[in-house]
C-alpha cells in the first residue's frame, strides 16, 4: 500500500522542531509496517528561506532571487519530496494556497512515477494539507483522509456565529476518515457536525524515552516543564505555582518563545531566580536526557490537543501532573501522575507537592506507555483505518 503524506508542518533546517512530532511519527509508522511505502511531501512549510514578510520586504525580495531545487530523497519504504513554495500571510490570496497546492502536485506526481499512484493521501492537520489533499484528491481519484491538529480545534478563524466556515467544513466533510488524538478534540468536532470521528492516541517513541541505568541522588527535587513561550503554555500560572511549593523544589522550562522576557520578569519578580530557569530551546536528545534527570514533568497548558510530552515522561518512568486541558485527560492516570484545573496556580502547587510526596513505581509508569501508546499500537490502529480507507 502506498501513502502520500501531507504535512502542514514538518521539521526544516531553520526550524528543526516544526512538526517533530509529525515526522517522528512517519518514521515509527514506516519501521512498524514496512508493507508500507510513504511519500512525505514537503515545500518549505515553516522554513524561513521560503517566509515571506510584509513587514520586512527587502529581506523577503531578497528571497525571491535564490533558486531552490526540487529532490526526493528515498530511505527503505519512505520517500521525502520536495518542491519549493513561498508561504505569506493568509491575508493575502490565502497566503499563497495556490502555489502551495501546485509544489504539492509536483511531489505527488515524482512520487507517482517512481513508486506508482498512492492508495490514498494522508492530510496532518486541517490548514492547509486538508485544502490540498481535497484538490489532489479529486484531481488524481484517490481518496483522502485528515488527522486534526490544532489546538484548540478549530481556530476562531474557521467559525462563523459558533459553527465552521463553509470552507474547512466543505473540506472536512468530504474526507473519507476524520482522526482526532484525543476524546475531547473527537467530541468537539463532532459537536460541530462533522459525523463519526477515530481516535487514535500518538505514539511514543520508547527506544528514544527511557529511564535513566542508575537513579541520581535526590538531595533536591528537579521538575521538568517544555513547550513553547506562549500564554496556551501557561507558564505564567505554574511560575506562580512554584513560589507556594517546598524550596527544595526546582524547575527547569524548556523551550522559546514571545513570551520569554515577561516570564523571566515573573521569575526575578517572585525571588524564584535560583529554583526557576528558562533554559531556552533544547534538541530531542537534550529533552530525553532532562527527562532521565528529573524526578517529575509538569504540563500547566490551557488547552492541548494531546499532550506529546506526557508520553515521554512516562516512557522515562517519571509523573506527571497536567491540567484538566482536554488532551491529558487521555493519558494520565492514578498510576501515573496528578491532575489539576487550568489557571489554577494554589491547585497546581498542590498537586506538585502531592506528587513528589508520594512513591512511584518507575517500572509501572512506563508499562503505561508501552501498553497503550507503543508504535505497534499506533501502527494497528493507523494499518486498519489505511485499509478501510482504500478499499472505499
Amino acid at each position: 500500500m502506498r501513502v502520500f503524506l501531507i504535512p502542514s508542518w514538518y521539521p526544516s533546517g531553520s526550524n528543526p522542531i516544526f512538526g517533530t512530532f509529525i515526522e517522528e511519527q512517519v518514521n515509527l509508522l514506516a519501521a512498524e509496517c514496512k508493507e508500507l511505502m510513504f511519500g512525505i511531501s514537503l515545500w518549505g512549510q515553516g522554513d524561513e528561506p521560503y517566509l515571506l514578510y510584509a513587514n520586512k520586504p527587502l529581506r523577503s525580495l531578497r528571497k525571491l532571487f535564490v533558486h531552490h531545487p526540487c529532490f526526493e530523497k528515498t530511505e527503505e519504504n519512505k520517500s521525502i519530496l520536495f518542491s519549493p513554495a513561498y508561504t505569506w500571510s493568509k491575508k493575502f490570496r490565502k497566503g499563497n494556497l495556490e502555489g502551495i497546492i501546485r509544489a504539492n502536485e509536483q511531489n505527488l506526481m515524482a512520487f507517482i512515477a517512481k513508486h506508482g499512484k498512492p492508495d490514498l493521501i494522508h492530510a496532518q492537520a486541517s490548514y492547509p494539507a486538508a485544502w490540498i489533499s481535497k484538490i489532489l484528491s479529486k484531481k488524481y481519484k484517490v481518496p483522502y483522509l485528515v488527522t486534526f491538529r490544532m489546538s484548540p480545534f478549530p481556530f476562531d478563524e474557521y467559525l462563523e456565529r459558533g459553527e465552521l466556515n463553509k470552507d474547512i467544513s466543505t473540506v472536512l466533510k468530504q474526507a473519507k476518515t476524520l482522526i482526532a488524538t484525543s476524546r475531547s478534540q473527537a467530541l468537539r468536532a463532532e459537536s460541530l457536525g462533522l459525523g463519526e470521528i477515530k481516535v487514535v492516541h500518538n505514539p511514543v517513541d520508547l527506544n528514544f524515552f527511557k529511564p535513566p541505568k542508575e537513579k541520581r541522588p535526590n538531595a533536591q527535587v528537579k521538575l521538568l516543564a517544555v513547550g513553547r513561550l506562549e500564554a496556551q503554555k501557561g507558564f505564567d500560572t505554574l511560575i506562580e505555582a512554584m513560589s507556594h511549593v517546598s524550596e527544595k523544589i526546582k524547575l527547569e522550562i524548556v523551550g522559546e518563545g514571545s513570551q520569554r522576557k515577561l516570564l523571566q520578569r515573573r521569575i526575578e519578580d517572585r525571588s524564584l531566580n535560583h529554583r526557576v530557569r528558562l533554559v531556552g530551546q533544547y534538541s530531542r536528545l537534550e529533552i530525553a536526557n532532562s527527562m532521565q534527570q528529573a524526578d517529575g514533568y509538569v504540563l500547566s497548558s490551557r488547552h492541548e490537543t494531546f499532550g506529546n510530552v506526557l508520553l515521554e515522561a512516562m516512557a522515562s518512568g517519571i509523573p506527571s501532573v497536567a491540567t484538566r486541558c482536554g488532551g491529558p485527560e487521555d493519558i494520565i492516570s492514578g498510576r501515573t501522575g496528578i491532575f489539576c484545573e487550568v489557571n489554577d496556580e494554589v491547585g497546581l502547587a498542590v498537586a506538585i507537592e502531592k506528587m513528589i510526596n508520594t512513591k512511584w513505581d518507575p517500572i509501572l509508569i512506563r508499562s503505561e506507555a508501552f501498553n497503550r501508546f507503543s508504535p505497534a499500537v499506533f501502527a494497528t490502529q493507523m494499518l486498519d483505518i489505511y485499509k478501510q480507507v482504500s478499499n472505499t
